[in-house]
């Protein structure tokens, strides 16, 4: 046989070479597509915050229509009022610190306690249940005035912190109008009887004298300042006692 010309052997490589040869053609096998799934934040955990809104009296007696609303945290501004047994419901509430404050018209925050004592943050991991205590506001009293009353006409209650005794007691409060020395006066008609006159001079004390009738406190004043007074029951007094309280501001 004969060979075959060089450039008709050329050809015949080039064309065996394009077409492939005796090579088997391989193809790698297609994988499925997995799908995308976008991942968020996980949901947040709620919880119920509830409880009671009382009166601070030795009656305790459950308030009803109180507010109690979240003042900061998560969902602030979110309230309930509290129905006829003073119960109150709050529910979604998110976990974190939250600011929780009860009010209604006529009561108060402890008067005994500065705004930083009650401004106090509430953890909540889980349900909550808490109890709230308002107190009857306090009589507004004028330079001048004389107020006369009977012990526990209002049954209000005043609390020793250190012995936790609880006593019967009238709260007021005088504004002075001018710069000078405020003097309270305090006068009843049963001679063995002992009552306490407590002034809160926050955030510099307590003026407490203890003792018979009368009772006179005098202190320097700033004008528009306003000081709570509390009459208290001390051991040895009657619900029936009847008092004078004076309060008059000597001009410097």
């Amino acid at each position: 046989m004969n060979s075959l010309p060089s450039h008709l052997l050329v050809l015949v490589v080039v064309f065996m070479v394009a077409c492939g040869g005796n090579t088997p053609q391989v193809t790698s096998p297609t994988m499925p597509e997995v799908p995308t799934v976008a991942v968020g934040p996980p949901p947040t955990a709620v919880y119920t915050v509830s409880g009671s809104v009382h009166a601070s009296t030795f009656a305790a007696t459950p308030l009803e229509n109180a507010r109690v609303q979240i003042l900061d945290g998560p969902r602030a501004g979110a309230y309930a009022l509290t129905d006829a047994a003073g119960a109150f419901r709050l529910s979604d509430v998110p976990a974190g610190k939250v600011k929780i404050r009860a009010s209604k018209d006529g009561y108060q925050d402890d008067p005994e306690h500065s705004d930083d004592f009650l401004d106090w943050y509430y953890p909540i991991s889980g349900d909550t249940t808490m109890s709230f205590s308002l107190y009857p506001l306090p009589r507004s009293i004028s330079i001048g005035d004389v107020v006369s009353t009977v012990m526990g006409r209002s049954d209000a209650v005043c609390s020793d912190e250190a012995t936790g005794d609880r006593y019967h007691c009238e709260r007021f409060t005088v504004t002075t109008t001018a710069r000078g020395a405020l003097t309270v006066q305090l006068r009843w008609n049963a001679p063995q009887t002992k009552l306490l006159l407590v002034i809160d001079l926050w955030p510099h004390g307590f003026l407490n004298p203890m003792g018979p009738s009368p009772l006179t406190v005098s202190l320097p004043v700033e004008a528009g300042t306003r000081y709570p007074i509390a009459v208290w029951d001390f051991p040895g007094g009657t619900l029936d006692d009847t008092f004078e309280l004076t309060a008059e501001l000597h001009l410097r």
